[in-house]
C-alpha cells in the first residue's frame, strides 16, 4: 500500500512541474494574442467611429490604454497584464504611444514585445504592427 502512494506522489510530482513550464509559456502568448486582438480592434474603433485613437503604453506598470486622441481622460480601453492569466513579468513597446488615425493608418510602426520570467529561463513574445493594421504575433 505504501509503495502505491509513493508511486503515486512522483507521478504528481512530475505532472506538477510539467503543469508549471506549460503554464510559464502560456502567459506571454496569451498576453501578445490578447494585446494583437486589441491593436485590431483599435483600428476598427478608428475608422467606425471617425475619431482618431491613441494607445498609450505603460511598461513599468504593465498596462495600455486606448483613448481617444483628443481626450486622453476618456479611455475606451484599459488592460492590465501585471497579474492574472496574462499576466507578464516585463513588456517592450517601440514607441510608447501609437496613434491611428481614422483613415485606417497609424503614425508609425509598433512593435512589443511580452516577456515571461520563469524558473526555466525567459519565455518572450513579440507583436509587430505595420502603418497600415497588419498585425503579427512572432512574425505569423
Amino acid at each position: 500500500m505504501l509503495t502505491v502512494f509513493v508511486l503515486f506522489a512522483v507521478v504528481a510530482a512530475i505532472g506538477v512541474r510539467a503543469m508549471g513550464e506549460t503554464l510559464q509559456h502560456d502567459k506571454p502568448a496569451k498576453a501578445a494574442n490578447t494585446f494583437a486582438a486589441d491593436i485590431e480592434a483599435a483600428f476598427s474603433l478608428a475608422g467606425r467611429q471617425r475619431l482618431p485613437v491613441r494607445i498609450h503604453l505603460d511598461s513599468a506598470k504593465r498596462i495600455y490604454h486606448m483613448e481617444d486622441r483628443t481626450d486622453t481622460t476618456f479611455k475606451l480601453k484599459a488592460r492590465d497584464l501585471s497579474a492574472g492569466d496574462r499576466e507578464v513579468s516585463y513588456m517592450r513597446f517601440n514607441p510608447a504611444n501609437f496613434y491611428i488615425m481614422p483613415s485606417g493608418l497609424a503614425t508609425s510602426t509598433l512593435t512589443a514585445q511580452f516577456s515571461y520570467v520563469g524558473a526555466k529561463g525567459t519565455v518572450s513574445h513579440t507583436v509587430t504592427v505595420s502603418r497600415t493594421g497588419s498585425v503579427t504575433v512572432d512574425g505569423r
